[in-house]
């Protein structure tokens, strides 16, 4: 089965131009090619982007059978880890998704929407008035501050604020451009990207097991 059409330059030309500006050569690309359009960049199988409503109906509505989500996130297996319930398939994500449900049903799903409205007045509160401030950070900040609340239950503001800063550490680092390009993913001596990038999950898988380890000894987890 023949792709969509795309970019027709070297794939290294156009991994550099997707590391450089990759929002810019999405929508180029979009613009030129229609949708959906497939690019290729160095080190990667060819990749095929939709967009259009109507495609992305006909993917949701697939049966796990026809798309395989897991073995297509396998580039994220890195970040996070092989029993991500995003890297999985097949019996093992149903099982996967089946032990993360019973937390998103009914009345839990209130006081979650709850919490969320609360953390996030809050933020806002201290967002600066007057002057420009880069709104992506303070989403991301939110989005820790719901996640570590609810789904954690970290509700001590101090034990929140620790994991959120060791989190945006790893997350920077892991998001840096040419991150999961395979022939970056080497620590290449203590100081080079990938190995900072260690240091940083390291340092988050740590806290994270010893604040369920401390949650299980008070028998809040």
């Amino acid at each position: 089965m023949p792709l969509p059409p795309g970019p027709k330059l070297p794939p290294a030309i156009q991994l550099f131009q997707f590391l450089r500006r990759p929002l810019e050569f999405f929508e180029d690309a979009a613009a030129k090619y229609g949708d959906p359009f497939t690019i290729r960049l160095m080190g990667f199988p060819p990749i095929v982007l939709f967009s259009g409503p109507e495609n992305l109906k006909e993917i949701f509505s697939k049966s796990p059978e026809d798309l395989v989500a897991g073995e297509a996130n396998v580039v994220q297996k890195p970040f996070l880890g092989e029993n991500s319930v995003l890297l999985l398939d097949g019996p093992a994500h149903k099982r996967a998704r089946f032990l993360l449900a019973p937390p998103l049903r009914g009345e839990r799903m209130m006081e979650y929407g709850e919490q969320m409205i609360a953390l996030t007045n809050d933020s806002i509160d201290g967002w600066p008035v007057g002057s420009e401030f880069p709104l992506m950070t303070k989403l991301q900040d939110v989005r820790l501050q719901v996640v570590l609340h609810t789904q954690f239950g970290m509700d001590d503001p101090g034990v929140r604020e620790h994991a959120k800063k060791l989190l945006h550490e790893a997350i920077d680092r892991g998001m840096a451009p040419g991150m999961y390009l395979p022939f970056v993913q080497k620590a290449l001596g203590e100081r080079s990207p990938w190995a900072k990038f260690q240091r940083a999950k390291t340092a988050v898988d740590e806290m994270m097991l010893a604040f369920v380890k401390e949650r299980r000894a008070k028998g809040t987890a």
